[in-house]
This record gives structure tokens, C-alpha cells and sequence, in this order.
């Protein structure tokens, strides 16, 4: 073929495509709507939070509350399937219209399975959680402090938590694991950001359906008048990797509590009909049973 004709095809088939490209651009934007809900316990209507609702062939989605409440927007407007995920419940598929403009609401029921795999109740009781430290707060104490004092809007807040044990023995904690701050075990260890209205999105992030096994390295001795910090690990609550919205004054304030005594709360995706390895047991048996409370005060200021 002759150059001359090989570049005039060339050109033929690019102008040929532009009518097309033209004509989808000028096409109006498919209708979306809102799709809010409540996920609750099909037997005792009990709210689930922090379950994960996600639309099926899509990347959105979005974590239910304490209330088992969840909102997501901008969802295509007509038949979609919504899957709810949550720790200690089926999982859970059901099939939504979604109106365009507006807002859907839906129910969707589970049905809760606390433990439905693995360790009995009775062994459970018999692997019992703080049996050989037989006192809390007291001698235990919590503190959280801001990594500095003065943020900038944009910046994403950072902060220092340090547990103490002011008593005369060692002790046994155990640091921020997957689910921890999202209360889907223990230790729960949760942190909340309070300031000026739209400074700060506390809300949860999505996540996946499973844990991590607990492990004896996950558990951290404390002598007497020694520091632990339970972040130390990384797994810090999702929220903290957004940004300070609004200029002001603002409150953070951590939770660290211990207050399982039933150790199937604790261990994650690992269960055994025969019980705990002693390792993990003569751990628990020196974890205290605490709920400890510490909040700070730190400053956002534009750039």
C-alpha cells in the first residue's frame, strides 16, 4: 500500500469515531439515588454495627453504626443486590430497587451466630480472662496525647497512647488488633475526634469479613511502673487517615477496655474444639479486666 493511502485511512477511520464520541458526551449523566437502611438481628431485632453493606458490582458501600444504620450515595438508579457482611452473623444478599433522585430505605435482617464454629462455652469459661490479676483501674491508667498540639486543616491527626501499670506485678495487654477499633473484638479500642460541625469524619471504614488469628506475640508483658502502647502494632481506627476539615477547637478521647471474660471475643479467625495452647491461656489468665478512659485537647488552625 502507498503511504499517501495508508494515512488517508488513517484519517478516515479517527473522523469516523468523532460523531459517536460527540454524541455520547452530550448524553445525561444516569440517574442516582440514596440508599439507606438498617441491619438488625433477625430474632430479637437487635441492631448490628459496624457490619459491612456493599453493592454488588461496585465499589460502593459503607459500615453500619452502633444503630445498625448505614447510608450510601450516589447507588444507579434501578436493580441492584446488596450483600451485608458481618462478624458472628451469615452473610447476607438481598435484591433493591433504587429510585433515581431520591432516597431508598431498606431492612435488612441477619441471623446472628456468635460462635458457630469451634471452641465450646465450657471451654471457653474454663480458659477465664484475668484470673490471676484480680483488680483494674485502680492500678491500671490510660493516656492519650495529640503528636503536636497545633494542627493545620488538611492535616491528619496523630496521637500518642500510653496504658500504666502502677501496681507490683507484671501484667499481660494486648495491643490494637484488625476489628479492635471497629468492636469486633477484644481489646476494643476505640477513638473519637469531637470539634466544630463537619471538622471531622468519625465515620468507620470499610472492611473485610475476617480476622487475624490472635497470637502470643500479640500480647505485650507490663512490669510494675511500666509504659505500653497499644497502637504500637499499626493498627491504628481507620478514621484517623482523613483529614482535619475546619479551623477550632478540638477533642479526642480513647477507650481501652478489656471487659470479655469469654476468650472466644478475643482470638479472632483461629478456633479449636480441644481449647487454647496453654501459651495463650497462662496469657489471658494475667490480662486485666479494665475499661480504661483517656481524652486530650488539641488546636486545628488554617494554613
Amino acid at each position: 500500500m502507498r503511504p499517501n493511502s495508508a494515512r488517508l485511512i488513517l484519517l478516515v477511520l479517527i473522523f469516523s469515531n468523532l460523531p459517536a464520541a460527540s454524541a455520547s458526551a452530550d448524553q445525561p449523566p444516569s440517574p442516582c439515588g440514596t440508599l439507606c437502611g438498617r441491619v438488625a438481628d433477625a430474632v430479637d431485632q437487635k441492631p448490628l454495627g459496624y457490619a459491612n453493606v456493599v453493592i454488588l458490582g461496585t465499589k460502593l458501600g459503607a459500615q453500619t453504626d452502633e444503630q445498625g444504620n448505614f447510608t450510601i450515595d450516589r447507588v444507579p438508579a434501578g436493580a441492584s443486590r446488596v450483600r451485608v457482611l458481618a462478624m458472628g452473623a451469615d452473610p447476607v444478599t438481598t435484591a433493591v430497587i433504587v429510585a433515581g433522585t431520591t432516597e431508598t430505605s431498606i431492612a435488612v435482617p441477619v441471623r446472628v451466630v456468635s460462635f458457630p464454629r469451634g471452641m465450646s462455652e465450657a471451654k471457653a469459661a474454663a480458659e477465664s480472662v484475668g484470673v490471676e490479676v484480680p483488680w483494674g483501674p485502680a492500678v491500671v491508667s490510660c493516656e492519650i496525647h495529640p503528636a503536636s498540639p497545633l494542627f493545620h486543616v488538611g492535616d491528619k491527626p496523630s496521637f500518642r497512647v500510653v496504658i500504666t501499670n502502677h501496681g507490683d506485678r507484671p501484667i499481660e495487654l494486648v495491643q490494637a488488633l484488625d476489628g479492635s477499633a471497629d468492636g469486633w473484638r477484644y481489646p476494643v479500642i476505640s477513638l473519637r475526634i469531637e470539634g466544630p460541625e463537619g471538622g471531622f469524619n468519625n465515620r468507620p471504614g470499610l472492611r473485610c469479613g475476617n480476622m487475624n488469628t490472635l497470637e502470643p506475640s500479640d500480647f505485650v508483658t507490663v512490669g510494675p511502673k511500666q509504659s505500653f502502647e497499644p497502637f504500637a502494632a499499626g493498627w491504628w481506627p481507620f478514621p484517623l487517615t482523613r483529614p482535619l476539615r475546619r479551623a477550632g477547637r478540638y477533642k479526642a478521647t480513647v477507650c481501652y477496655s478489656t471487659m470479655e471474660p469469654d476468650v472466644r471475643r478475643w482470638v479472632g479467625d483461629w478456633w479449636s474444639t480441644c481449647g487454647l495452647p496453654a501459651s495463650l491461656s497462662r496469657l489471658f489468665r494475667r490480662v486485666p479486666m479494665v475499661e480504661l478512659t483517656s481524652t486530650t485537647e488539641f488546636s486545628v488552625i488554617g494554613r
